[in-house]
């Protein structure tokens, strides 16, 4: 029976499992051991284990058969938040795996979907695969991090060496993890629970990404932007006890002026502060709290020692290192058991993957280097293989895909493999993009770039929804 790596490296102490492991998962077709402390729910002969703080949707067809799970928290196209179960049958009361697959599609969150129906057995991400998941498909596992995908010690990645991400020279990307054995799936692929390969599901070769540059075209589509983010963080704010972020960047600013009908809702909006940049966000963000009579607090920074890093690096799976270290006491500090908003999803509005790019042209260097996988000019060795990886990511795109490649690149590979991974390691929250939604990140693809490197999208959502923010300066 499959032992998962992370169980057994606690089999003396399962108080000390459950307070590690938050917020996570694993999912086997094969007998596998319970974790101790969590939730196992069976589903059609898929065995989904979850932390007892993961939430679970049942997805039921009108038979009233469960035909998926729902992870995590997810709100649907009509902007409310999916809990305990949810009849997804048409109105003719039948169901079908491409039913199933556009529902999961029009959610927004951080969530995974785990689908059994009429033989299909899938696993699908969010938009950006910010409730990551990697897979073995030796051991016929599918699980939030690499510790709960083997059931040994790690097999070093023969590609990118543990020691050369350890030193921080390389970093995992492109589906690579510390183990050799151990793949990290790729946003808007699901992965079939009988081949264990990934299958591309969005965009559809249909899926309109085509660019507009009639202002009404854009002025639209900034008014539909503006909508579902409002709709879908207000949600949250109402049916969850949040603590928000506010610095002096855009990305922050725009979720709370789209959050104001019930932001006041929110526990606290907070900052960080651990260098010079992150001060002047502190003071940015209290004035502009203090505006709109809102509660507003500082966490300076705190040293981050060995035993932070090391407990970190296990909850990820040890795959994600570099600048996240330095702010990671401050993480822990925070006050916990809430849901942490974030706007990170939102740089897609500054399309800052395409600089000095033009549309529908892949040039691989330019890919590489958004990537941020760390010094490649120093291993000429692992070059050919990495532009392998990229060529075939590519050719899964339908045409419309590629002609919005680098904003696909960052959603689908970059995100996934750094926030995705790294929310992991900092559990005492559980984080929520409220953009990361396939609607908003199409519409958003549909701007043309001279207005996205303009910053002029989020003054756009400004006007529509507290025009007084704009005239707080920006760090």
């Amino acid at each position: 029976m499959f032992t998962a790596r992370a169980i057994s490296s606690f089999s003396d102490d399962p108080a000390k499992f459950l307070s590690c492991y938050k917020h996570q998962f694993q999912i086997s077709v094969e007998e596998a051991t319970q974790p101790p402390g969590w939730i196992r729910t069976d589903l059609n002969g898929i065995c989904v284990d979850t932390a007892p703080d993961v939430t679970i949707t049942y997805l039921k067809s009108a038979k009233n058969d469960v035909v998926a799970l729902i992870l995590g928290i997810a709100i649907d196209s009509d902007g409310k938040l999916l809990e305990d179960t949810r009849d997804i049958s048409d109105a003719d009361g039948n169901c079908s795996i491409t039913l199933i697959e556009e529902f999961i599609e029009s959610l927004a969150g951080r969530y995974l979907g785990v689908v059994s129906y009429n033989g299909d057995k899938r696993v699908y991400l969010d938009p950006v695969g910010d409730y990551s998941a990697v897979y073995n498909a030796e051991s016929k596992i599918s699980a939030s991090t690499s510790l709960f995908a083997i059931d040994r010690d790690f097999i070093d990645n023969p590609d990118i060496p543990y020691r050369k991400v350890r030193t921080g020279q390389l970093n995992y990307s492109l589906g690579h993890t510390r183990d050799a054995k151990v793949r990290r799936q790729f946003a808007n692929h699901y992965l079939d629970l009988t081949t264990f390969q990934q299958v591309r599901h969005w965009p559809k070769e249909d899926t309109d990404l085509t660019t507009r540059d009639d202002p009404a075209d854009i002025s639209e589509i900034m008014d539909k932007i503006t909508a579902r983010l409002s709709s879908v963080f207000c949600e949250i704010l109402r049916e969850k006890t949040c603590i928000v972020p506010l610095s002096g960047g855009r990305d922050s600013r725009c979720l709370v002026a789209c959050g104001m009908p019930e932001i006041h809702r929110a526990s606290t909006l907070f900052a960080w502060r651990f260098h010079r940049m992150s001060k002047w966000d502190t003071e940015i963000g209290s004035e502009i709290a203090e505006s709109l009579d809102l509660p507003y607090k500082v966490f300076t920074h705190i040293p981050t020692t060995r035993d932070d890093k090391m407990l970190f690096l296990r909850r990820n799976g040890y795959n994600l290192f570099g600048p996240t270290l330095l702010s990671l006491a401050i993480c822990e500090s925070l006050p916990g058991d809430m849901v942490m908003t974030r706007g990170n999803v939102m740089g897609v509005l500054r399309a800052t993957n395409w600089r000095g790019q033009t549309e529908g042209k892949l040039k691989i260097g330019h890919a590489l280097r958004r990537l941020q996988m760390g010094n490649i000019k120093d291993f000429p060795e692992l070059v050919p293989l990495l532009k392998a990886d990229i060529r075939s990511w590519h050719a899964s795109l339908p045409d419309c895909g590629k002609l919005k490649v680098y904003d696909l690149l960052w959603f689908e590979v970059s995100l996934t493999h750094g926030q995705g991974t790294r929310n992991y390691g900092i559990p005492n929250n559980f984080v929520v993009n409220p953009f990361n939604d396939r609607l908003c990140l199409q519409l958003s693809m549909q701007l043309p770039l001279s207005l996205r490197q303009t910053d002029e999208a989020y003054d756009m959502i400004l006007d529509r929804t507290a025009p007084p923010l704009k005239e707080f300066r920006y760090n």
